[in-house]
């Protein structure tokens, strides 16, 4: 892959996402296609975070059953699950071990680090990753548009 495009507002919805659950992790899936050698982010679907309730909001995990439902759902559209999302809390937005001992390769990572308890830096930024074949994980560019 070149490029990860998030198209119109995706990625702000995702910072938006990660606004609205903070102080817990938020997550969710990546939708969209593949166009030349560019992934085309076109929507999101909100997750609910089943870790939240046992992790004190430093963990994310998503539903398999609901990714499941979501891909046969998007077969019939000619759109296909890209990646996953989460938030880190008052964190950098770099991947935890747990974070990379769980990625899928070839799907798309974005962490948001959402920084709300420091009054001198409360910012919102995202890094984009994925796990190529090998098992390597590499930071990837990304754009808006």
């Amino acid at each position: 892959m070149d490029v990860i495009v998030f198209a119109g507002t995706t990625l702000d919805e995702i910072k938006n996402h990660a606004n609205d659950e903070y102080p817990l992790e938020c997550c969710g899936i990546l939708i969209g296609k593949t166009e030349g050698k560019n992934l085309i982010v076109c929507h999101i679907k909100k997750t609910s975070n089943s870790a939240n309730k046992s992790s004190m909001g430093n963990e994310f995990r998503i539903n398999p059953y609901e990714v499941y439902q979501l891909e046969r759902d998007l077969e019939k559209k000619g759109s296909e699950v890209l990646g996953f999302y989460h938030s880190h809390p008052d964190y950098d937005a770099l991947l935890s071990d747990r974070d990379e001992r769980y990625m899928i390769p070839g799907m798309v990572y974005p962490v948001v680090a959402i920084k709300k308890m420091d009054p001198l830096d409360r910012s919102i930024s995202v890094r984009v990753y994925m796990k190529n074949a090998e098992g390597w994980v590499e930071e990837k560019e990304f754009v808006c548009r």
